[in-house]
Formats: structure tokens, sequence, C-alpha cells
């Protein structure tokens, strides 16, 4: 008996070990964007780091971001393009979005819409166009232009996995343009006289 339920217990491991791996999710960011975000401590710069992420991604899928990305340019400092199926560059985006809302939300927690940076380290700039606003500008004109690229590949796609994985995309856009929308923060900044 002892050696029957060894045999079922060896057998059911063997059976779970290749759908463990197989579950086991890719990052997606590569190993140069994930320095580059940590570099990138201010959310006004961070969040400019997020949305270039997803412009890699949309150019490596072929879609016009609606921005020049310099693939050889930046390859120094960015690294090699993001690699991956269509399937997985479009749930790296739907990640990448959710990071950039919540590293949105994290510092609007912890900060308010007070400027993230020391008053010693504030630049005249930073008075007058502080961080967290910029930020908000910088996701919500990304947003838009993000929506506009995604809904005309959704409707251009046949594969089912992948208009989901749009559809989700589109989703936090939608979110991020009309929470940022309501708020006054994310209004341009007035001119210093």
């Amino acid at each position: 008996m002892k050696f029957l339920v060894s045999i079922f217990f060896a057998a059911a491991v063997l059976a779970v070990l290749p759908n463990v791996s197989a579950a086991q999710s890719r990052d997606y960011f590569t190993p140069d964007e994930v320095e580059m975000i940590r570099n990138a401590q201010d959310i006004d710069l961070r969040i400019k780091v997020l949305v270039q992420t997803v412009d890699r991604r949309l150019t490596v899928l072929k879609l016009d971001p609606g921005v020049p990305v310099k693939v050889t340019k930046d390859s120094d400092k960015w690294g090699p393009m993001p690699e991956g199926t269509r399937l997985q560059l479009f749930n790296d985006i739907i990640h990448i979005l959710q990071k950039a809302i919540d590293d949105i939300d994290d510092t609007s927690a912890h900060a308010g819409t007070a400027m993230a940076r020391t008053p010693e380290m504030q630049s005249k700039k930073d008075k007058v166009d502080p961080p967290f606003h910029r930020a908000l500008r910088e996701i919500l004109a990304a947003a838009e232009r993000f929506k506009n690229v995604l809904s005309a590949e959704a409707a251009r796609t046949q594969d089912k996995a992948e208009q989901r994985a749009i559809s989700n995309s589109v989703d936090l856009c939608d979110q991020i343009i009309e929470a940022i929308g309501k708020l006054p923060e994310a209004q341009a900044p007035v001119k210093p006289r």
C-alpha cells in the first residue's frame, strides 16, 4: 500500500511540474528597462520611462506609436528591443500601464499632489510646474495616444486572446483619461511672469 501511495505521489508531482514551469510568467520589462526605471526616481521621469517602454513594444508590434522611437540611438541606454509573441507584447503593455497607474497613485497617496522633491532639490521649473503635474500630463497624453493605436489594432486583429489583451489596455487608457481629466493638476502649467 505504501508503495502505491509513493508511486501515485511521484506521478502527481511529475504531472504538475511541466505546468508549474509553463505558468511562470516572463518579465514584462527587459533588464535594461528595469535599470532605467530604477534610475528614474522622480515621478515625472519614471512616467516618461514607462511611456517609452510602451512605445518600444508598439514599435516591435509594427504599430505606429505616434512618436519616433530611436531604436539605434538609444540602444546603449535602453538595450535591445523587447522580444515576445504579439500576445506577450500586448500583455506587457497592460502590465506597464498598470505600473504607471500604481506609481501615480502611490505618489499621490504619499505626497498628495505636492512636489516629490525636497525644497532644496526643487528647481525654478519645479516650483512653477511640479513633477507630479508633469507626470499627470505625460501619462494623460500617452494614454490618449495609446488608446487610438490600440483601438485601431483591436479592430484589425482576429485573435481572441489578443483582442482581450488589447481591450484591457484600452480600458486602462480610458481609466487614466477619465481620472486625470477630472484633476486640475493635469492642466497646463501657469507661465511665470
